[in-house]
């Protein structure tokens, strides 16, 4: 597969990108394609961008605004974004406070014409979401482990996850406040995490983009039907990683961006810090953690590669490596950006799940 699209991402602004989908179906020019023809587009952040840049193939340049190394949330954008992003075709975000500037261009947008903002939140059934409100750390001092992580490793594996792709609305989300779940709000941002709500973020996101574009409507279709096949086989590799695993509980020195993968598969990673990256962590949440490690045995300690700029584990994971007889950090990335070295591979999300991710999470959950 030709990567060099997404070698073109700039680590120093503005990420562009030119070309290439590789080996799936490209549509035709955009903008001569006839009736709704598309030919650009901008994305909020890495994964939106990732997916948007491979169901569209060829026939449009998709960018990124954010920069290689920086992650979408709290970023402020530069004051000319919105005049660039009102000049493209699509604008894809989610409509959640966490991105709360991209809601603010999105919102402008709506006035412009010619520019069509697409709100994959949209995509995911309000019952799917997660409250998050008892995992802010600003809000109160404790997080309390086991809220909403069943006692057993399997939590009713198998109910919801056998042959049909979408599981049961509401059997494994017993912290949601309602039917309808939660307020927007309270709701945990992370929806692309989980490989069965990513795949529907993109089903929804192929729809989109052949409504606009007609004329190449079959090929943004099947753009997304593969990337959502190759998502099935994440979602495979988790179920099989949740069987193998030693151990129900690892531990995230980073903000808690893994509820949906936690509860969808059924073990917990357990963060100090609480579900918003501007969420600093008590000393008491410290010392639970650091207890937590010594209790359970835990060799691994596992961290966000975008918190460091030493390319070795930060602060909030060094201080449980020193604490504790845990020997190791590896990176857990949460997908709403890259690095540098990332980006050298070609790496998209499925990349960073399957070369990154999963390896982690194998030696944190001791299922190698």
């Amino acid at each position: 597969m030709d990567l060099t699209r997404r070698r073109l991402l700039g680590a120093g602004g503005v990420g562009f990108a030119t070309a290439v989908a590789g080996c799936l179906s490209e549509p035709g020019e955009g903008g001569e394609s006839g009736n709704g023809g598309l030919s650009s587009g901008y994305a909020a952040f890495f994964v939106l961008y990732d997916w948007t840049e491979t169901v569209a193939g060829d026939g449009m340049d998709i960018e990124n605004v954010l920069a290689v190394g920086e992650a979408g949330h709290g970023w402020n954008p530069p004051s000319d974004l919105v005049l660039d992003v009102a000049e493209s075709d699509v604008f894809v975000y989610l409509d959640t406070p966490e991105f709360s500037w991209a809601q603010d261009i999105a919102a402008q947008l709506k006035e412009e014409d010619g520019v069509t903002p697409i709100d994959l939140l949209e995509a995911v059934d309000p019952s799917d979401r997660l409250a998050w409100e008892d995992h802010d750390h600003n809000d109160e001092e404790n997080h309390e482990e086991g809220d909403d992580h069943d006692d057993e490793k399997n939590h009713e594996e198998g109910d919801d996850h056998g042959d049909e792709k979408n599981h049961e609305e509401g059997d494994d989300h017993d912290h949601q406040e309602d039917d309808d779940g939660p307020g927007d709000e309270f709701q945990d941002p992370h929806v692309w995490i989980d490989p069965i709500l990513a795949g529907e973020m993109v089903e929804v996101l192929g729809d989109q983009l052949a409504e606009l574009d007609p004329d190449n409507a079959d090929q943004y279709r099947e753009n997304a039907s593969a990337y959502v096949d190759r998502l099935d086989d994440v979602d495979q590799q988790l179920r099989e990683l949740s069987d193998a695993a030693r151990v129900d509980v690892g531990i995230f020195a980073g903000h808690d961006s893994f509820r949906y993968v936690e509860d969808r598969y059924g073990f917990e990673l357990h963060s100090p810090q609480g579900v918003s990256p501007s969420a600093e962590p008590s000393p008491d949440d410290i010392a639970e953690t650091i207890d937590l490690v010594e209790d359970n045995d835990i060799d691994t300690i596992l961290y966000d590669p975008l918190e460091t700029d030493s390319g070795g584990p930060p602060p909030l994971a060094q201080r449980i490596l020193d604490s504790t007889d845990a020997s190791e950090a590896r990176p857990l990335s949460s997908g709403d950006g890259t690095t540098a070295e990332w980006n050298d591979e070609g790496w998209g999300w499925i990349e960073q799940m399957t070369e990154l991710n999963l390896p982690s999470l194998r030696a944190a959950l001791d299922a190698e």
